[in-house]
């Protein structure tokens, strides 16, 4: 009975057997052993997500900046302006960018979809054909753990078409 309430309590007595039950010195250590690699990797793991969606909301505002340059030039700024507005504008190193020449297309349908169209065509909806540019960009995001690049792409890309006249 004085062993079973020794090892109950966490003490030995002398009259107790040997029993490894009874301590519980290290326990915290072990389980700390266990879950401190998993935490790490959760923890990279949320934060190369924040990073990459950081990253692809920097490409956006490059690609955002370079529309609106096309909207107020009404589609005279050159492709390598637009594709420089892009790069600095996402302050990202390594953007690759590019903006079309300026097209004649006809929307119609809803979603919107662009029809091929020259510049003396009028449009199913009866409006003369607009003058659009597309301008892209792309990064590719290098992840802080290297394996997370198996797991996701890693290639951010934002495409936007804007009529400018």
């Amino acid at each position: 009975m004085k062993g079973q309430e020794a090892l109950l309590s966490g003490k030995r007595s002398k009259n107790s057997p040997p029993c490894w039950r009874g301590t519980q010195s290290g326990v915290a250590a072990v389980e700390f052993a266990l879950c401190a690699p998993l935490m790490l990797m959760m923890l990279a793991g949320i934060s190369d997500l924040g990073l990459a969606m950081r990253s692809k909301m920097l490409l956006v505002i490059g690609v955002d900046n370079a529309t609106t340059y096309a909207i107020l030039t009404q589609g005279s700024a050159t492709s390598a302006t637009l594709k420089a507005i892009v790069q600095d504008a996402s302050s990202l190193t390594g953007v690759s960018a590019n903006a079309s020449a300026v097209t004649y297309d006809c929307a119609s349908g809803t979603p919107a979809t662009l029809v091929a169209a020259t510049s003396t065509t009028t449009c199913a909806s009866g409006a003369v054909a607009g003058q659009y540019v597309t301008i892209t960009g792309s990064y590719t995001y290098t992840p802080l753990m290297p394996g997370y690049s198996f797991v996701a792409n890693t290639t951010l890309s934002d495409t936007a078409t804007v009529q400018v006249k």
